[in-house]
């Protein structure tokens, strides 16, 4: 039974056509071939991945597809009910036997776009609507477009942080690899994590300066987990943290462990240096010249995925994955709590926007970044305005009471940050914990209470000696099989058949193709490249 169609009739010309159920006709009644041929007009075929918006009888497609022999087609219908109906059509069914176009459904519209739109690929798209199928959902059209829009930009969006960060991501991977090979004497056997404390996160929003008092008074009641950027201000407050995670593979995730010295070394020589694979090399080299109680987990980089496939033993993984939402440290520490086994949590500093006009709390990097070039005309207040209105803010006015007094401040919000929180709070629902919010600081708690898995999380990655020289064989191997795919083939990567190898390149692709957005360089010519970078990288391992 289909929702959308009523009956399938002959045209004038004996082409089947189907009728809509408000008795409309889906195509020309007199001769559907001809109306195809004008349906779109003229369509540039350099469009790589085109959604199109109703099969009916599929005449509008096959002619598309005759024009554009290259373009993958999304093709949408209210039901799969709905596209076995019009399977009684030769035409429709051709289209929908078609290897190069995908079926979905409204409900699964979202999934299939974030699963099959890559940019690297497609550099352009187009969304293309049956003039009937239209008219005949008129009522939800907006909200499918806006949902398609969405779906888009979400992929656009990962695409240009990849295009940004893909060069230092796959850099840090190969050099954390190399270092984690190096470590030699993780206490891992010794380390005491007593998940009946409460477990305090802190991250470095700029009401840390009024909570930090909190910490530094109860310091024996809390298991004391921080980010990266809140490392440096626990430091200075003389605050002994357990764990620091570090996410962030830019340069200046170094800065926020500069003040490990003799003098602090009290409050960090039994500290746990969580890295993401991804995370920054240099911190890393500068932390286990120091201590080597540096441990490695994955978040959702493909080349981490690849690389732990031919290091895991068993089929137990070597790095744990710790979720970071869209790329937040503050995330990345309330998984790596709550898979530790901490049911109680405290979480200071995360504020996702701007109190007291400040971006941050004190004696973050930034402060001694910014001081190093104050002067008349560039002061440190400056470079903190620049960094707190580089984009369009929301304004709202807070009120609070504690044991300091009332407080009035204006809270300054932006889109950035405020998907930041609803990713946070979102995360925070899905493993159970309730909420509560008072004072600054969020009140997390499980009732169900929790086993300390830090022991089962990472005791693999330190029987790995063996795997080494098997994963530099397997990687130098099957990168110089897929080169010499390219080398002696036609062959052109698609999308729905790349290799785990191909999938892991990916993001150091999307940074190829914007240094070369000049050049226009095909896909196939952007892989060789990549490949190249990664027997590079292999031989130095």
């Amino acid at each position: 039974m289909s929702f959308t169609y009523s009956e399938i009739i002959l045209s004038k010309d004996n082409n089947l056509i189907p009728l809509l159920k408000n008795k409309k006709s889906m195509h020309s009644k007199y001769s559907p071939l001809s109306e195809a041929k004008n349906f779109y007009g003229d369509i540039n075929n350099s469009y790589g991945f085109t959604i199109i918006l109703g099969l009916g009888g599929g005449y509008h497609i096959e002619d598309f597809i005759n024009r554009n022999p290259l373009s993958k087609i999304l093709v949408v219908e209210q039901s799969d009910d709905d596209f076995e109906f019009l399977s009684q059509i030769p035409t429709a069914k051709k289209i929908i036997q078609n290897k190069n176009v995908l079926l979905c459904t409204k409900e699964n519209l979202t999934q299939t776009i974030l699963q099959n739109y890559i940019p690297h690929f497609f550099c352009e798209l187009n969304i293309l609507p049956h003039r009937a199928w239209k008219d005949f959902f008129a009522d939800q059209f907006d909200n499918l477009i806006l949902q398609i829009k969405s779906s888009i930009d979400l992929c656009t969006k990962d695409f240009a942080t990849q295009s940004h960060f893909g060069n230092i991501w796959q850099k840090n991977i190969f050099d954390n690899l190399k270092n984690f090979f190096e470590i030699k004497n993780n206490s891992i056997d010794k380390i005491k994590i007593d998940t009946t404390k409460k477990c305090a996160i802190v991250a470095a929003g700029p009401t840390l300066d009024l909570t930090i008092q909190t910490l530094k008074q109860n310091q024996n009641e809390y298991f004391i987990i921080a980010t990266d950027t809140s490392f440096r201000t626990l430091l200075q407050n003389k605050i002994c943290t357990n764990a620091v995670i570090s996410i962030d593979g830019q340069n200046a995730s170094y800065n926020h462990f500069t003040k490990m010295n003799d003098t602090t070394k009290h409050l960090w020589q039994d500290t746990l240096f969580v890295f993401d694979l991804q995370g920054n090399s240099n911190a890393v080299q500068f932390i286990l010249r120091k201590t080597q109680n540096v441990f490695f987990v994955k978040s959702g980089h493909p080349l981490c995925a690849f690389l732990e496939l031919n290091l895991q033993k068993n089929n137990e993984g070597f790095f744990p994955q710790l979720n970071a939402g869209a790329g937040t440290v503050t995330i990345a520490a309330f998984d790596f709590a709550q898979k530790i086994g901490f049911s109680k949590i405290e979480v200071f500093g995360a504020d996702f926007s701007y109190f007291f006009n400040k971006p941050y709390c004190k004696e973050t990097y930034l402060d001694l970044l910014f001081a190093q070039k104050n002067n008349l005309l560039f002061s440190l207040e400056n470079e903190f305005v620049k960094l707190t209105f580089r984009s369009k803010l929301q304004h709202e006015k807070i009120e609070t009471q504690n044991k300091f007094g009332k407080i009035k401040t204006v809270q300054l919000k932006n889109e950035l940050l405020n998907s930041y929180k609803k990713t946070f709070l979102d995360e925070i629902q899905k493993q159970n914990f309730s909420i509560n919010y008072e004072n600054f600081v969020y009140y997390l708690q499980k009732n169900q209470k929790q086993k300390n898995n830090f022991y089962e999380l990472f005791k693999n990655q330190f029987d790995k000696k063996n795997n080494f020289q098997t994963l530099k064989t397997v990687l130098k191997n099957q990168t110089n099989e897929l080169l010499q795919k390219f080398e002696n083939e036609n062959f052109t990567p698609s999308p729905s058949s790349l290799s785990n190898l191909q999938i892991a390149l990916l993001p150091y692709i999307a940074f190829l193709q914007k240094q070369n957005s000049n050049q226009k360089l095909k896909i196939d010519t952007i892989f060789k490249l990549a490949l190249t970078k990664i027997l590079e990288y292999t031989n130095k391992l």
